[in-house]
């Protein structure tokens, strides 16, 4: 999903130790309820790479958008599913959280 180019990242390591060697407890995690969505009152600030194969980050954001109208909701367009373990999507990520309101 993020590309071969980041299996030389500790976090990218742990995580994929994590995935051969956990086995859960608890029931898989699924989709919020809408009602659950709306509900939220808190400022949300939500990033969807663009590049995602985990879902239709378009689709997602989308979606969320119309739950949360006041909700700040970006695509990244060259950015992975795991926007923080390239460098190149760590930069992005930090330039939009940065960028004024």
């Amino acid at each position: 999903m993020a590309g071969q180019d980041i299996f030389d990242q500790p976090a990218a390591q742990v995580i994929v130790a994590g995935i051969r060697a956990y086995r859960t407890r608890i029931p898989f995690q699924t989709c919020p309820r809408e009602a659950d969505l709306r509900a939220i009152r808190i400022p949300v600030r939500a990033l969807f790479g663009g590049r995602s194969v985990v879902h239709d980050p378009v689709a997602a954001a989308a979606k969320l958008r119309r739950l949360l109208p006041h909700a700040d909701v970006e695509v990244l367009p060259g950015a992975s599913h795991y926007l923080y373990l390239r460098p190149e999507d760590r930069r992005h990520v930090l330039d939009v959280i940065s960028a004024p309101g």
